[in-house]
């Protein structure tokens, strides 16, 4: 008989501890599979100012900007080819940009510089180049009313920043 009742034996045990969980089946088996993970950013750009704020106007002098305004836009791709422009306002008069209060004007410039050097006009060019994707371009733009005697009044103006890309 040889092994015959010890293999027997041997295979009653790995039965029995398959069944009560400690060795386990030899039938098990594991398969797997993919998931796909995707997402698409469109290709644009984003604008977002900080306001050119003249605070209390002094009459009768030229007056610096109280803060310098800023554009800062923020575009997902590259950009190779960028003009940034700026319009005349809601109270423009002869290419002359103007706040408004009750009626009443103030007139107003914008500049690309803190000398006041270098004016821009009613839909002039502020920037014009690339734009790096995912990289913030920062416009600084500085304000100034010219000296004369305006009514009393909180005036204020909405300018259309354009980006064509």
């Amino acid at each position: 008989m040889g092994n015959k009742p010890l293999n027997s034996m041997l295979q009653r045990c790995g039965a029995l501890l398959a069944v009560i969980g400690i060795v386990g089946p030899v039938w098990a088996a594991t398969s797997t599979g993919n998931l796909n993970v995707t997402a698409t950013v469109a290709n644009s750009c984003s604008i977002s100012t900080t306001a050119l704020d003249f605070s209390l106007v002094n009459i009768g002098s030229l007056t610096n900007e109280a803060t310098a305004g800023e554009i800062e836009i923020l575009c997902t791709a590259t950009q190779s080819s960028t003009t940034v422009t700026i319009d005349g306002g809601q109270n423009e008069s002869a290419g002359q940009r103007r706040m408004e209060s009750a009626g009443n004007f103030m007139p107003y410039d914008i500049h690309t510089d803190a000398a006041h050097a270098n004016n821009v006009a009613s839909g002039g060019t502020v920037y014009s180049g690339s734009i790096n994707a995912a990289n913030t371009l920062s416009v600084s733009l500085y304000g100034q009313v010219p000296a004369g005697s305006y009514v009393a009044g909180s005036y204020n103006d909405v300018l259309t920043i354009t980006l064509i890309y």
